[in-house]
């Protein structure tokens, strides 16, 4: 006879894996209901940090910040443009890694939300390309009481109109009533020599579709002002005070157009052990014409529906879906593109492996980026595996028919090799055949040859 103790922890087992599935049932169906999107915040203010060093104290930023930042689409419906408004902006000291050789000192900059829905992906200087880390130059100056002997002896200031500079285009159904700043002169300040190029003072104000709803009417935005030469280059030598101006943006919709937002309908879906990451519509926005009473009548998103039911299985996978709107209305757009971002497979037996060649020519170098094999087997197997990874008698290591030429090569490993060659991996695990493990390799040529011995 079986103890009753047993009996309860077998049926408090069963309870913890029953919880588990339906949580995880619970995730799949909130994915595909409200997916998630992905918007670019431009212009984001950097703001002075905060220095210990009671001699210094911050002078000016002359950057602004581009931020990715992913929420559900139900939340984004209730988050009020500008998105700036949610960000907060933190700023920490460089390493030498990143110092400038100018010896003007260096700040790594993080974006944090403000709301709990909103998660920030990615954070870079306006200036920079995407990808590179997110870095802002800080001018410091001395105490205030140490700057002005300082100023009385090397700078001088400026009182110049802010002129207000549009960037991009207004969204197509909109016009134009009119933009106002709340400061219309700032004061520049910098050495003499600095000053003697300056041309005007000028604040950059974005125009991007996520600014505009059909019933808000109007924005506001903060913009960074900056001293600029004849030929338009920023002169970060000198300051502005004030430096943070707030523009306010008016516009109103032409007559008979609405904008609505595009959804796929059905959402998309992903094979058990995948993640939907992200669905972006290109364009985000269709623009309608026609009388009032059928465009109140579209739906707002208006779903858009693909020829095929689309299961992705690869990380991106662009679909097409035909323009339906309804009879009396009109829209210059046919067609939409859905791109569907798709997360790596989420196994416990994706495991990340070591690349090398089969056989490397001696004029070549090559550079491997990381690569994670994802396999398939019996517990027992990966068990087996994972003893035998810890005692040393195995090794995740993919070989690679490389190629003999310069250039960038995506290729799929030739076979994978164990460290005790009398284990053979087919009868252990096997590749997950609709997700092949695969790496990038660039081969390029050697800077020196090795002087044979």
């Amino acid at each position: 006879m079986r103890p009753i103790a047993s009996r309860w922890v077998l049926r408090l087992l069963r309870m913890l894996v029953a919880l588990l599935a339906s949580v995880f049932v619970w995730l799949i169906i909130i994915s595909q209901q409200d997916p998630m999107i992905v918007r670019t915040i431009a212009n984001v203010p950097v703001p002075c940090p905060n220095l210990q060093d009671t001699d210094l104290q911050c002078a000016s930023v002359n950057a602004t910040l581009t931020v990715r930042a992913r929420s559900p689409q139900s939340h984004w419906a209730n988050l009020q443009p500008p998105y700036v408004q949610y960000l907060e902006v933190q700023l920490r000291p460089a390493d030498e890694e990143h110092e400038l050789t100018s010896g003007v000192p260096r700040f790594l900059c993080d974006a944090a939300s403000l709301e709990s829905s909103l998660q920030v992906l990615s954070v870079r200087a306006s200036s920079a390309p995407a990808g590179a880390a997110c870095t802002v130059d800080i001018a410091l100056q001395s105490s205030p009481e140490v700057l002005a002997e300082a100023l009385a002896l090397q700078e001088q200031s400026s009182l110049l109109p802010v002129t207000l500079v549009r960037v991009g285009d207004l969204p197509d159904g909109y016009v134009l009533e009119g933009t106002t700043l709340n400061t219309t002169h700032t004061v520049i300040t910098g050495p003499q020599e600095d000053l003697t190029r300056l041309d005007s003072a000028v604040a950059y104000l974005p125009f991007y579709s996520t600014a505009f709803t059909t019933n808000a009417g109007s924005f506001e935005l903060p913009l960074s002002v900056q001293a600029v030469d004849s030929n338009g280059n920023a002169l970060t030598a000198l300051t502005a005070d004030p430096g943070i101006l707030l523009a306010t943006v008016r516009y109103s919709s032409l007559p008979n157009t609405r904008r609505v937002r595009v959804v796929l309908e059905p959402p998309a879906t992903v094979p058990s052990g995948y993640s939907l990451a992200e669905v972006r519509p290109d364009p985000e926005f269709l623009l309608l014409r026609g009388p009032r009473d059928v465009l109140d009548s579209v739906p707002d998103p208006l779903p858009l529906h693909p020829a095929e039911p689309i299961k992705p299985v690869t990380r991106t996978t662009t679909v097409v879906a035909s323009v339906d709107v309804p009879e009396g209305a009109t829209t210059t757009t046919t067609e939409v593109a859905f791109v569907i971002e798709v997360d790596h497979v989420i196994l416990d037996n994706t495991q990340k492996a070591r690349a090398a060649c089969q056989m490397e020519h001696p004029d070549l170098v090559y550079e491997f980026t990381p690569l994670f094999m994802h396999l398939r087997g019996p517990f027992e197997a990966f068990e087996q595996l994972y003893a035998m990874e810890a005692a040393g008698e195995f090794a995740w290591l993919a070989l690679f028919d490389c190629p003999a030429e310069q250039g960038t090569w995506e290729l799929v490993p030739v076979r994978f090799v164990f460290a005790d060659p009398a284990v053979e991996s087919s009868s252990l695990i096997t590749l997950v055949s609709h997700d092949p493990a695969q790496a990038e390799v660039v081969a390029s040529l050697q800077s020196a040859l090795v002087p044979s011995s």
